[in-house]
């Protein structure tokens, strides 16, 4: 009976072991598994206010090598995270950018620069919103200062 038991927990913790080798230790590096892309010209050192129909205000500024967003308001109040994106220009003034948030989620949003309007689905702490906004400053237009609380 002693032999059996110790055979069925030999199994057990290889099976455990194998299973965490496979799904999480094996994994290519967050940095490497998610498809990056040249930033358009005309994006580079551009920083964005935008304010989302749900009360979430973002600083985000976009640099040659990386996003760096903070939040200025709402859930993400407080928080900043820099992460590297994928751009698609979809026609003139309007762009298609995800970007992923390790352990926490995926941004994908499309921004409507000549309408000053931004749309997201945000996949965030295992829920998901579909919002839209505005683009209330664009430092190409002019300068961005934070919103007065």
């Amino acid at each position: 009976m002693e032999l059996k038991l110790y055979r069925a927990l030999l199994i057990f913790m290889v099976l455990v072991s194998s299973g965490y080798y496979f799904l999480f230790w094996s994994r290519a590096p967050f940095e490497d598994s998610h498809q990056t892309s040249q930033i358009p010209e005309s994006f580079k050192d551009r920083i964005f206010h935008w304010r989302y129909n749900n009360g979430w205000d973002f600083r985000v500024e976009m640099t040659e090598e990386r996003v760096n967003w903070e939040g200025l308001t709402g859930t993400f109040e407080g928080m900043s995270y820099f992460t590297y994106p994928h751009y698609t220009q979809i026609s003139e003034e309007i762009y298609f950018v995800t970007w992923p948030i390790p352990r926490i989620g995926v941004d994908s949003l499309v921004l409507d620069l000549q309408n000053k309007r931004i749309f997201a689905h945000v996949k965030a702490n295992a829920k998901f919103y579909a919002i839209e906004g505005e683009i209330y400053c664009d430092s190409a237009v002019e300068n961005c200062t934070p919103p007065q609380q």
